[in-house]
């Protein structure tokens, strides 16, 4: 069953919800204003300011977070971290999917002062339903032979839109998210995680650079109550994280200068939101870790920011811990994050499999010792293949003829027989990337 989700079908924030968010950003806010202060103390590690492809992006202290109902109530809306604008379902730089629109349309879209407003433009804009129905596809795709209780269930709150796939809301962000926990699940990581919980009580995992949230919440919702998670970046972004994630955390804390103190939450669940020059505040060879975590942001930073977190991690993993990172070096400015890994782990496991979507990414895992997990088997007899030629054959005819009766149909009428036709076509198992493909060829 797929189905449209809009801004209308979310859940507003309460006026409780809110004041907790607001009070999340102004411990954040707080860190932000520290930073300058900080940074300052401790020049000879040339880490803690903005670099490479944040210098220009990242607010320096000085500036005000926002904290109005509308801007927590839509966050989703506001943190293109992956390169993907919500607001106008696609990419602003050279991978777009689309022509049109533009900066301005988009800045045009967030003046909205509510939710209501923003969807009237966001209509005005582009045909939502248009560019939404391929990420059904996609889904089907990257849930296809995962247990169920590894799927994300991306909640319907700040700002999300997207299809309904059997009730499991997806977009671009959502399916990135999915396909990182995919990683972790066929690498065996994930066993892994349950195994350090029933040895531990709960496991300890470091994200550097953790965006929204979106991977946090995610892995907490998979092992609800026995994860302590730490999120760090940059002070003028980690509000993002502390409202996002933080919302769905049992407790949860900002680090600050003058509050760092986190004992109170050791060993029990709990979101740690802390800047990045006060991570080692919270993360050292005293204050061990179980896992490392950093998906596409360490190429964004300098070659001396990525050498301090591989020392930090290397101290705080020990022998038994492991990092998995999902990096590609893309553009010119990009750092070789990899080579830099190679330098300070003596192990590397890149994970793969058969029948399990893993998305456009190199994922990989460093250790000090060998990683030793339980991956799923790459083949069984419940297992489902990813793609079939004959039927992809099959949908491209259908697909052709269905772009040419479109065009003289009514336009509600035409939405209505894709999304029903999208509905049959994935519960009859045709496959999700040709279905992607051909849905995005066809001009309607």
């Amino acid at each position: 069953m797929i189905a449209f989700h809009t801004l209308r079908e979310n859940h507003d924030l309460t006026e409780d919800e809110y004041k907790r968010a607001r009070d999340r950003i102004a411990q954040v806010q707080r860190t932000l204003d520290q930073s300058e202060d900080a940074e300052a103390a401790k020049t000879k590690e040339q880490v803690f300011h903005p670099a490479n492809v944040w210098e220009s992006l990242a607010a320096r202290p000085g500036s005000q977070i926002p904290t109005d109902y509308h801007g927590i109530n839509t966050l989703r809306m506001r943190a293109p971290f992956a390169g993907f604008h919500l607001p106008i379902l696609d990419r602003l730089d050279r991978w777009r999917h689309y022509s049109g629109p533009d900066d301005a349309t988009l800045r045009h879209i967030m003046a909205a002062t509510d939710s209501n407003e923003v969807w009237e433009r966001i209509c005005a804009a582009i045909d939502p339903l248009s560019r939404m129905l391929p990420f059904a596809g996609i889904q089907q795709l990257v849930t296809l032979n995962i247990p169920p209780d590894y799927i994300v269930r991306t909640p319907k709150m700040f700002g999300e839109i997207g299809m309904l796939v059997d009730d499991v809301l997806c977009n671009a962000d959502t399916i990135l998210c999915q396909s990182r926990v995919n990683a972790l699940y066929a690498s065996g990581a994930l066993a892994k995680i349950d195994r350090i919980i029933g040895r531990n009580g709960v496991c300890r995992i470091l994200e550097i650079g953790s965006g929204h949230g979106a991977l946090a919440r995610a892995v907490m919702a998979l092992f609800p109550g026995r994860i302590e998670y730490i999120c760090c970046d940059l002070p003028s972004s980690l509000h993002f994280a502390a409202v996002y994630a933080g919302h769905f955390a049992a407790d949860s804390k900002v680090v600050s200068r003058d509050d760092s103190s986190i004992a109170h939450l050791r060993g029990r669940e709990s979101c740690i939101f802390a800047p990045n020059y006060l991570i080692d505040a919270v993360v050292s060879d005293r204050q061990p870790i179980d896992i490392a975590i950093n998906t596409m942001s360490m190429p964004e930073m300098s070659a001396e920011q990525v050498e301090f977190y591989c020392r930090l991690m290397v101290a705080a993993l020990g022998k038994d811990g492991f990092f998995y990172e999902a990096n590609s070096v893309l553009l010119a400015e990009h750092v070789d994050c990899k080579a830099i890994f190679s330098r300070h782990f003596k192990h590397r496991h890149t994970i793969t499999h058969e029948s399990i979507a893993l998305g456009g990414e190199t994922h990989e895992i460093w250790s000090m010792a060998p990683f030793a997990a339980e991956p799923p088997a790459e083949t069984a007899p419940h297992r489902a293949p990813l793609a079939d030629t004959a039927e992809c054959m099959v949908f491209d005819a259908l697909g052709r003829a269905l772009s040419t009766c479109l065009e003289q149909m009514d336009g509600n009428l035409r939405r209505n027989i894709l999304v029903e036709a999208g509905s049959h076509m994935m519960r009859a198992g045709l496959p999700s990337s040709v279905i992607v493909a051909r849905l995005r060829a066809l001009n309607w």
